[in-house]
Parts: C-alpha cells; structure tokens; sequence
C-alpha cells in the first residue's frame, strides 16, 4: 500500500534511470509506478490526499519538462452581461498549448462582474480546505496581480482577485476552474511544479 507521494517517487526514479533521457524516463517510470498503484490514497505536493485513479495515473506519466506554464490566456465569452466562460490555456515556453482548462469569472448577479479584459501576472500558490475554493475535493488559491485593478466595467477598482477550483459555474470576478477532478488535478500539479522554477507567470484575459 503506497502511503504517499514519496514513495511513488522512488519507485518512479528506479524506472526513470533505466532510460537514456533522463527527464523523460524518470516521468515515464513516474508514471507506470503510479498505475501499479491504482486506488491507493497519496499525498499530493500541497498536502490534500488523493485517492490515484487510473486517469490520474496517466497524467502523471504524461508529466515532463514542457508542462512548465510559460503564459496562461483566459479566453471565454460572454454568458450573460457579468458571466463569462471558456477555457484557461496554458502554454510553455515555445508556445506551444500544453493544457486546456474550463473555467469561468462572474456570475449572474449584477454586481459580480466578471474578470476585465487586460494583461495581468499569477503569483504564488495556497492551499485551502474553504469550501468557497474547492471543486472535487481539491482546493487552492493562485493570486492575480495587479491587486487592485481598474474595472471598467464596473466603475471600480477590483481587489483580491484568483484563480482557484470554483465551487459552482460562477465566482465574484475570480477565473473559477469548473472541469473535471482530473483536469483540475492536472493544472495544480502544471502549477506547482511552474512554481519551483519562477516567482510569476503572464496571463492574458481576452473575450470573443
């Protein structure tokens, strides 16, 4: 029975050294030790356990250097005149698309204004058991700067601005990630591991 992450790891690190690329092997044995441990409960970077699906265990095979976040574009349309939805891109450093995530900001109510059009940077990572981040049992937080910034829309500086697991289809102006447990799963760990080689990561927000 695999207790956590760790021991994944080794596992993962014995397969990885018998392959000539050293990056790619150690993620292709991460990967195969993973899927020997189907169902196990793990403990996952941010200190949340995880119960390791088959699908869970593909993504972490999949996991290599590319799946460094470069720049992430929100691109959505309007839902209504305060909700928008679409997906959040993330790219690497050659541009190339290396996740697709649905997610929305805004919701019905008139005075929860979606994220405005514009450039801005993500910062930082938190984790959190608030039910208000949270989205199949994985939660945390993701800081967009500038904070605060002018809306236009709204007539009013926006404060305290994330992205982060939305609990229903609508935020009060966050970027809420509304897939999949696997595919929430997989950009927190696109995250932190962008997290261990930066301080910050563009983001773009563009509506249709």
């Amino acid at each position: 029975m695999v207790s956590n992450s760790l021991t994944i790891s080794c596992f993962g690190s014995t397969a990885g050294a018998m392959h000539g690329d050293a990056m790619s092997g150690f993620w292709q044995g991460y990967g195969i030790a993973a899927m020997n441990h189907t169902g196990d409960k793990i403990k996952g970077d941010n200190g949340q356990t995880y119960t390791l699906s088959s699908e869970d265990a593909v993504v972490i095979g999949h996991r290599s250097s590319t799946a460094i976040i470069s720049s992430l574009i929100y691109s959505a349309k309007y839902m209504n005149v305060t909700r928008t939805q679409g997906t959040l891109n993330a790219y690497n450093s050659k541009g190339t698309l290396i996740g697709e995530y649905q997610a929305t900001s805004g919701s019905g109510r008139t005075h929860k204004f979606t994220i405005p059009q514009g450039k801005f940077s993500l910062s930082g990572y938190t984790s959190t058991t608030d039910p208000k981040f949270m989205r199949n049992d994985i939660g945390f937080k993701i800081k967009i700067l500038p904070d605060p910034v002018w809306d236009p829309n709204k007539g009013d500086f926006r404060r305290f601005l994330l992205v982060h697991p939305a609990r229903y289809n609508g935020t009060e102006g966050c970027i809420g990630l509304i897939g999949e447990k696997s595919e929430i799963f997989k950009f927190q760990q696109q995250w932190t591991a962008t997290m261990k080689t930066t301080t910050s990561i563009p983001l773009t927000v563009i509506y249709k």
